[in-house]
């Protein structure tokens, strides 16, 4: 119980940093996200 409740305090009181988005090439965000060893969030919709 108290280590659930050190983490839930530790990860609550992290800063969030928010998302940056990329309007670049798929290849381009690709090779930022390994320099920054980030993940890539990819989002796309259709309306049909």
């Amino acid at each position: 119980m108290s280590l659930a409740l050190l983490l839930s305090t530790v990860l609550l009181s992290a800063p969030a940093e928010g998302v940056k988005w990329s309007d670049g090439s798929f290849d381009n965000a690709l090779k930022k996200a390994a320099e920054s060893k980030k993940l890539v969030y990819i989002d796309f919709y259709t309306d049909w």
